[in-house]
């Protein structure tokens, strides 16, 4: 059982240290100087052909109260689909299904093996400090599986011996968002203990259009309801030890424990009393990683060994006549055991090899005591990747990645992916890019297993991916402007889906193909003048998932459709302006319509109607004897914006948040 930790204070208002150096993935060599214009000639041999985004550290800092899903659906052209704040929140990358996002921490699956996805409403964005989204053939490098793309996420010692840093967010209904780190140690050993606690009643009122709420209240002749049963709270632990030894020897261990208590918020067509269909749901989780690294003129050695360990509880119940009846009581835990090692060598400076030896221990077990029905499985991994770079000549690099994963359950085919880049202008560093890949996908435990429903006899999910693009970059920490251009193609066979049969059931089937394109497009400005410094971050991302299936199962309606709840366009903007101690922050959103049915109809009933989402916050950093105070006002919805994410589901209109942080 993970302890409950309550909140330390409740203070009023908020605010984040704004930093105006921002952390940089990749190294600069050779650079040249220009009549002032920093040109970085040459890119880590690494990233030959990689399609990535590395997020700002200004980005991941920005707001305490927000968790990855806000966080990607503002500052990524990843589509979170999300049922509201501290509910589930999955990820669709480039139109994919949330289990083709595959995600890391420190290297360990975050994949639940049961049902394939994350749930990023439960990943506070202050619990990380390194985060990339690999796009298409670049997530070969990181994890197989993501046939949309990956996510790492990281955490690294800080540059501070010593540091108190608190923050604590207050907002609308009763909404509680508490922050603490601590960071001790010396030169060559470092502690970091980091406490996190968000709770809300979550009991907003919303517009029902609807109107089948059973108790509606009528404003100005609009029928608007309360979210019932939404309330959650989540308890974040994690603790890191880092350790430098001699002869470049790198020791760390981390370990991030949580709980979270939480219920699921009734549809806005529901006609029963808010004591009936009460859902629950408990997660409690434990993850521990430790890791050893070696640097080397010549090679770089990293192993790691983890362990993780997650108990899900959920609950349907009804109260009639006082009496408190259970429908539904499903437990599912799952542990892991994972192993990895990882070696670079350089045989030149322009060619470098690379080895990957991963293993994971799945071990599950599912049951619902109502009904009767579950199973226990475990599934063990082991996963193999070797890449190639090498740079032919001082502007052409090209890169051939293999992998391949064995398992109890399916054995993959060999996973191949070709990159390459050019460099075109060395002034302005622009380089076009290019990849290709033959990636599978392999049933989830439920896919298989579930009862009733699992389909043992599924096959592995297949898919081809093509990208082509160009990125540039020019300037240097504090004065510089980078952009990125990628199209690309998917194609993707045996798309596991499931579907309602008529034993009156859902089945896992192989029903339909799915083929895709999509452009995506990534500007990042970085201007100081003075004591003035804008940060300008915007995406804007157009994808096409069209489903090809068999039509004798879905019907000729479906055939050519945009896949379900898949926006066709997405954009996001996040701005900051600093000015001495005071700063503005400015973030936008914005979803085209998207179709609940395959058929793709116009009713209410089929699609959600675009929405754009504005956020505004203010604040001031306060630097004394005393420590550094700060405090934020953030007016989020800003023109109070009437949308559905997930149908027949309310969100939340314009609401205020104040934050207090104070740091030693």
């Amino acid at each position: 059982m993970i302890l409950i930790i309550r909140p330390l204070f409740l203070f009023l208002l908020l605010s984040l240290i704004f930093q105006c150096t921002i952390a940089q993935t990749y190294s600069i060599k050779d650079t040249i100087q220009l009549k002032e214009v920093y040109v970085l000639a040459k890119k880590k041999i690494e990233n030959t052909g990689v399609t990535r985004t590395v997020i700002d550290t200004i980005v991941l800092r920005e707001s305490v109260c927000n968790s990855l899903s806000e966080l990607l659906s503002q500052n990524t052209v990843i589509f979170i689909k999300s049922y509201g704040r501290g509910s589930l929140a999955t990820a669709s990358f480039r139109g994919t299904a949330p289990s083709h996002t595959q995600v890391t921490w420190n290297g360990m699956k975050l994949n639940s093996p049961m049902l394939g996805m994350v749930d990023f409403s439960l990943i506070p964005s202050y619990f990380i400090d390194d985060m990339s989204l690999w796009h298409g053939a670049s997530s070969v490098n990181m994890s197989d599986g993501a046939l949309g793309g990956g996510i790492t996420l990281n955490n690294k010692p800080s540059e501070d011996k010593t540091k108190l840093n608190f923050i604590q967010g207050i907002g609308k209904c009763d909404t509680y968002d508490s922050y603490l780190r601590i960071n001790y140690g010396n030169d060559k050993l470092k502690f970091s203990t980091r406490l996190y606690n968000a709770m809300s009643d979550n009991d907003f009122i919303y517009i029902n259009h609807a109107q089948g709420i059973f108790i509606p209240v009528y404003v100005k002749g609009k029928v608007k309801s309360q979210n019932t049963n939404g309330e959650y709270r989540n308890t974040h632990l994690l603790q890191e030890i880092y350790y430098t030894a001699p002869k470049n020897n790198y020791f760390s261990f981390v370990c991030w424990a949580y709980q979270s208590d939480r219920g699921i918020p009734k549809l806005s067509v529901s006609f029963n009393s808010p004591k009936q269909n009460i859902n629950k749901q408990i997660d409690e989780n434990i993850r521990a990683v430790a890791s050893w690294k070696k640097l080397n003129e010549k090679y770089k050695i990293l192993t790691r060994a983890g362990c993780s360990y997650s108990n899900m509880k959920y609950t349907l119940t009804n109260d009639i006549e006082k009496k408190t009846y259970t429908a539904i009581s499903s437990r599912s835990t799952v542990s892991n055991l994972y192993s990895e090692i990882n070696a670079d060598y350089y045989v030149s400076k322009d060619f470098l090899l690379t080895g990957k030896l991963n293993y994971n221990l799945y071990n599950v077990d599912s049951y619902e005591k109502i009904k009767g029905t579950g199973y226990k499985r475990y599934r063990n991994e082991l996963s193999t990747f070797f890449a190639s770079r090498y740079k032919v000549f001082n502007r052409l690099g090209i890169a051939y990645n293999i992998r391949r994963t064995f398992s109890k359950d399916n054995t993959t085919p060999f996973i191949h992916a070709f990159l390459a880049d050019l460099l075109i202008w060395s002034k302005y560093n622009l380089y076009i890019k290019s990849s290709a890949v033959r990636n599978y996908h392999t049933p989830t435990l439920n896919d298989m297993y579930f009862q009733p429903g699992g389909n043992p006899d599924l096959k592995t999910e297949e898919g081809y991916t093509y990208d082509a693009g160009m990125e540039f970059q020019i300037g240097h920490k504090e004065n510089y402007i980078k952009g990125d251009a990628t199209v690309y193609r998917s194609d993707i066979d045996n798309w596991i889906i499931w579907l309602p049969t008529h034993y009156g059931y859902w089945e896992a089937r192989h029903v339909k193909k799915v083929k895709g394109k999509g452009i995506e497009l990534k500007l990042t400005i970085n201007k100081k003048i003075k004591n003035t410094t804008i940060y300008f971050n915007a995406n804007w991302a157009k994808n096409i998932s069209l489903n090809y299936g068999d039509s004798e199962i879905w019907g000729d309606a479906s055939i050519g459709k945009q896949l379900v709840y898949v926006p066709e366009f997405s954009s996001g903007l996040l701005t900051k302006v600093t000015w001495k101690d005071y700063y503005l922050t400015y973030k936008y959103t914005y979803y085209s319509e998207r179709f609940t049915t395959s058929s793709n109809e116009l009713t209410d009933r089929d699609r959600l109607t675009a929405y754009y989402m504005n956020d505004v916050s203010i604040g001031r950093n306060i630097k004394s004897k005393f420590g550094e105070f700060g405090l934020k006002i953030s007016v989020n919805n800003l023109f109070d914006e009437d949308y559905e994410s997930v149908l027949k589901r309310g969100m939340i209109g314009r609401n205020f948040t104040f934050v207090f942080s104070y740091k030693i």
